[in-house]
């Protein structure tokens, strides 16, 4: 089985897609736009950002150094220039993006 093969939380009964908010344990920025996630409940995900890079929101993270900067902060993915944070994802977006609603 491939290493990046993704896993999902099951959704929870009662209508909600949405699953109990997992804190983000760990994140690795790999290349070509695509960001390996580790969720405190054990699920991975990998994540194609590269048709996001261009937006006016992710442009900063076309710059390597950038890129190579993300943090998980609790429920968020943090890009950092100097420092500063110039980009954020937070878990409920993560979610989204991985059901691919956005």
């Amino acid at each position: 089985m491939d290493k990046f093969a993704r896993q999902r939380a099951p959704a929870p009964q009662g209508g909600s897609a949405m699953p109990e908010r997992t804190p983000i344990a760990e994140v690795r920025p790999l290349r070509d736009g695509l960001i390996w996630v580790d969720f405190e409940s054990g699920s991975q995900v990998l994540l194609d950002m590269k048709s996001r890079l261009g937006t006016m929101r992710f442009k900063a993270l076309e710059t390597p150094e950038v890129w190579e900067s993300a943090k998980a902060q609790g429920g968020f993915v943090r890009w950092y220039s100097g420092g500063t944070p110039v980009a954020e994802l937070s878990y409920e977006e993560l979610f989204s993006m991985v059901a691919g609603d956005k």
